[in-house]
């Protein structure tokens, strides 16, 4: 089974955005609604009212793209050629002196007179959108007046005079094996530039083509080299990993392309690095079979990140005599997304971070909505003792009932939590303290819950644990020291992911009773890989544990954070993990193996950074 993800550093291959956008100083000039096509990709509505814009909104629109800076515009529709005034409209944008794009199915090109129009006018280069190089299916896919011949005679005519012709190519279910035949007859006329794209609409859901069939056909056509040039865009960039420099942005043809619902991302996308520069619509959908096919962009990432003390605000030993409520002194001005209001040993003081792991909204998210700061109050570089080396900073109550709220952000103030970091693990205990049979523990690292059963097994001088355990983890060096403090263990060198996983621990021949992820789940790279092997090595009415720390903030003083950061560049910090997944995302990742949920603890403001999930298989 092979891995399901790529290095990040494979992103480096993507151009800057701003020379990845084709015609990067153009705009887009609408001509209407107004079409002699019906196109299955048409972004419009069927019913939409087809007409003209005036020449007077359009004139407007080239002059304020003129004011803007731009040094082009590309005329688009609708179809733009059918304008009745469109030659004096080109006429008007070479006279502000934009250079003049045409983005169009090409019909009308193929009449001399209409071409010769343009030509005088002033029109430099030519978008023709075509679906297939067979008559009947393009015919098929673009509808209305559309002539397969009058479009490729068009684009003879143009090449021949020399005019630089793109042709856009729209991907869909139908189409995909035409392509091949289209780009021998695009090569024999000359082109040289065809892009791809994945329409944001289709007319039929069952129109859209499947990720997987994309990625082989660009590879294919890739492969092939027909034409001098292919790029893409709209299209997910795993799936054509390879040819990442090929990506380039097209998005002034589409007049209804709105803005993408972040919280719509999959969890795969959300994963990976690459999200923030993919504009593909389609990989934002719920389909399970879509989701598969993608491959995220992965790299080791920070699950936390530090404060340090910034500005002195002022003594306050109460809060109940706070000078900003009081209206004696203003709010002090700061980032609230990287810094806050901090009271502590009678004084007011702001913290700040300057993280570069991450952006100013999830560092505000972690604070505000998880509710997960802390204070380090301990005199150690790396902290194994959470309950004891971390104070939890929250809200200050009197802060959250202060009239001023808002106009100032409120303090935060050493609280206790109602489930801290040792609650939480009686719990793991607890779950643990229930388990017999077969144990699969992944990803072994520290074992810090399963210790105290070990030490208890140990002191008590039993020869063997209450359940038959078995270890796997990556790490080699860690399996070797491991095994030198508790030689009595079974431990295999191995990760989830690995293809022969099953056979190296028998749970092909003999299935788990119980499988556990004790803070590796994050560590885990390939999730998918990985939890199809350990769902097919779970015994039906078998459990799963998944216990895991989320991102959390610290506030430490300036010596302990330097001296940290000299350990990181010696080498000395830990791996992180690939991902910074909370307990709901975990059951997102887990829903296609229907995995009944036994118990759920969360992650919020009144607990410790650790969620639970215990989960148990389908008995049927």
């Amino acid at each position: 089974m092979n891995l399901a993800t790529y290095d990040a550093h494979l992103l480096t291959a993507l151009l800057p955005p701003n020379r990845r956008r084709f015609l990067s100083r153009y705009v887009r000039i609408f001509t209407g609604t107004a079409c002699n096509q019906r196109c299955v990709s048409c972004p419009f509505p069927a019913d939409v009212d087809r007409s003209f814009r005036s020449a007077a909104e359009i004139q407007a629109a080239l002059q304020a793209a003129k004011e803007k800076g731009a040094t082009g515009v590309v005329f688009s529709g609708g179809e733009p050629t059918i304008h009745p005034e469109l030659p004096e409209l080109v006429q008007e944008a070479r006279q502000l002196g934009l250079a003049v794009c045409l983005a169009t199915n090409g019909v009308l090109l193929a009449e001399r007179n209409v071409l010769e129009s343009l030509y005088k006018a002033g029109v430099g280069r030519i978008q023709v959108h075509l679906f297939s190089g067979d008559e009947t299916l393009h015919q098929s896919l673009a509808g209305g007046q559309s002539r397969l011949e009058a479009s490729l005679s068009a684009i003879q005519r143009l090449v021949e005079d020399g005019v630089p012709v793109l042709v856009v190519v729209p991907l869909l279910a139908e189409n995909l094996t035409s392509l091949p035949a289209l780009m021998d007859t695009l090569h024999g006329l000359g082109v040289e530039h065809v892009h791809l794209t994945l329409p944001d609409q289709v007319r039929q859901p069952e129109m859209r083509a499947s990720l997987a069939d994309v990625r082989t056909t660009i590879d294919s056509l890739m492969n092939a080299g027909r034409v001098a040039r292919i790029s893409f865009d709209r299209i997910p960039l795993c799936l054509t990993a390879t040819h990442l420099s090929k990506h380039a942005f097209l998005r002034h043809r589409d007049p209804l392309r709105g803005q993408v619902d972040e919280n719509g991302l999959s969890w795969v996308c959300r994963d990976c690095d690459g999200a923030s520069q993919c504009d593909a619509p389609l990989a934002r959908g719920e389909d399970e079979q879509e989701i598969r096919t993608l491959s995220p962009f992965l790299s080791p990432r920070s699950n936390s990140f530090n404060y340090i003390p910034n500005d002195f605000v002022a003594d306050v030993a109460d809060l109940a005599d706070c000078p900003i409520a009081a209206g004696s002194m203003e709010a002090p001005a700061f980032d609230r997304q990287r810094e806050f209001l901090m009271h502590t040993r009678d004084r007011l003081l702001t913290v700040a971070t300057d993280s570069g792991d991450f952006g100013g909204a999830e560092l505000a998210s972690v604070r505000d909505e998880l509710g997960q700061v802390y204070l380090d109050t301990s005199d150690k570089l790396l902290l194994d003792d959470f309950d004891q080396d971390l104070q939890p900073l929250r809200p200050a109550t009197h802060c959250t009932t202060c009239p001023t709220l808002g106009t100032c952000p409120g303090a935060f103030e050493l609280r206790p939590l109602e489930i801290g970091f040792s609650a939480s693990e009686a719990r793991v205990d607890g779950i643990l303290g229930q388990l017999t049979g077969r144990v699969l523990d992944v990803g072994v690292g520290e074992p810090v819950s399963l210790a105290r059963i070990f030490d208890s097994a140990k002191d008590e001088g039993l020869s063997e644990l209450p359940f038959k355990y078995i270890g796997i983890e990556p790490d080699k060096s860690r399996i070797d020291e491991l095994s030198s403090r508790h030689p009595w263990l079974h431990l295999l060198c191995a990760g989830a992911e690995d293809p022969d996983l099953c056979a190296k621990v028998g749970g092909d021949t003999e299935p788990f009773d119980h499988i556990l992820l004790l803070r590796s789940y994050n560590h885990v790279r390939d999730l998918r890989v990985a939890f199809q092997q350990l769902f097919s090595m779970l015994k039906p009415g078998g459990t799963m544990l998944l216990v895991e720390n989320t991102v959390f903030g610290v506030v430490r003083g300036r010596k302990k954070l330097w001296e940290l950061e000299q350990m990181e560049q010696q080498g000395g910090a830990p791996f992180e993990h690939y991902r910074n997944h909370l307990s709901h995302e975990a059951l997102e990742v887990l829903a296609p193996f229907g995995l009944e949920v036994l118990e759920h603890m969360a992650v919020g403001s009144t607990t410790a950074n650790q969620w639970i999930l215990w989960l148990k298989k389908p008995t049927i």
